[in-house]
């Protein structure tokens, strides 16, 4: 579908987005995103509703009635309303997605993937939401997120020796500290959540070049992120290492602390440092060269006439990105961190947020003479 000339539709269901209780009417604004690694949001705002949308507006319960988003035909975002504000014109609705569901489900269960357990981050998450969300699936209506759930692993998966404890933390903080940590990605489009690798190709745009946006390409050059050497220690003189001594750059030493690693104290030392390692080498990916990256503002917005179409603004794909400025010409694979669409009767805007890939390092670069 092409950007920027889509009409929008909003309608209320009950939990699950199976039963519809109505389309609302007198719409004047509509935004909502798809977010990288977080909840996404939609907020509706209804000037004077006519008398069937106010019969509508009556069986909203918040937390219980879903929001769903139509553009053009298609259903694209849904999830439950968690405020509503109105005064005597006027009626907003703001919604979660429905891994907002999750976000209010407590781990009841313990789970370890200590040696010789260990798996995949991806594989853990998905094992604990079909855990964990079950019980949520056996209410009337259902909360309808396992039959949606999609997983999604990579060549050389991220993995993990993770151990949490019953009633520990919600199923939310800890896939949330897996994606900020241990290489877990996640985002929801319409229903379903889906769970990905960080090195896993999800799907992949046309090349993206100035013309495809309103705003400038920006070229930069981090020294601060070089590093050639990685070190992840346990604390207790355990540490994995990767990298060393680099013919142009020297000795560029990081050291971190292992993340929700928790070895027994029978496990053999080689089992738990090989751990330290997968994760040291995680942090090293795309340090050395010293990261050179192409980005645009936070909220660029896309040319309607551009490469983009709706089926690649999925958080999590990637975009070759091409920028050409004094000195350097460069050429660096993305990935889409957010998208956010608005809407009023005057027409559609969309806007996106890039960042570089983590194994993307400093793209390919060509330096010209000016």
């Amino acid at each position: 579908m092409a950007l920027g000339r889509e009409e929008h539709s909003v309608a209320l269901a009950d939990r699950g987005g199976t039963r519809m209780l109505g389309f609302l009417d007198s719409i004047s604004r509509v935004k909502w995103n798809r977010i990288r690694d977080d909840i996404s949001e939609a907020e509706v705002i209804i000037e004077r509703p006519s008398d069937e949308c106010i019969e509508i507006l009556r069986e909203i319960g918040t937390s219980r009635t879903e929001m769903v988003i139509f553009r053009g035909g298609s259903r694209v975002w849904e999830g439950p309303i968690t405020l509503d504000r109105r005064t005597r014109d006027r009626v907003v609705l703001q919604a979660k997605d429905v891994m907002h569901h999750v976000y209010r489900t407590v781990m009841k269960n313990g789970y370890s993937n200590a040696h010789p357990n260990t798996s995949t981050v991806v594989q853990r998450v998905a094992h604990i939401i079909t855990q964990e969300m079950a019980r949520k699936e056996a209410l009337v209506p259902p909360h309808n997120i396992l039959p949606h759930l999609t997983v999604i692993e990579g060549d050389e998966g991220a993995r993990t020796a993770a151990v949490t404890k019953p009633f520990e933390m919600t199923l939310f903080n800890h896939i949330d500290n897996l994606a900020a940590r241990a290489g877990l990605e996640y985002t929801t489009v319409g229903r379903r959540i889906i769970l990905f690798d960080g090195s896993a190709l999800i799907g992949q745009t046309p090349p993206v070049t100035q013309d495809d946006i309103f705003g400038e390409l920006i070229v930069t050059e981090y020294g601060m992120e070089a590093g050639t050497y990685a070190v992840v220690t346990d604390g207790e003189g355990q540490a994995g290492e990767v990298g060393g001594h680099d013919g142009y750059y020297g000795l560029i030493e990081l050291l971190d602390n292992a993340y929700g690693e928790e070895a027994p104290d029978d496990d053999p030392p080689d089992v738990n440092i090989a751990e330290l390692r997968s994760q040291a080498r995680r942090n090293l990916a795309g340090r050395n060269p010293a990261p050179i990256t192409v980005r645009m503002p936070d909220g660029t917005t896309l040319n309607p006439d551009g490469v983009f179409e709706m089926e690649h603004l999925v958080p999590g794909v990637w975009v070759p990105l091409y920028a050409k400025v004094p000195g350097r010409e460069i050429a660096q694979m993305m990935r889409l961190d957010e998208v956010r669409f608005e809407y009023t009767p005057q027409g559609e805007s969309v806007a996106i947020t890039l960042s570089p890939r983590p194994s993307a390092g400093g793209g390919t670069i060509i330096v010209e003479e000016e």
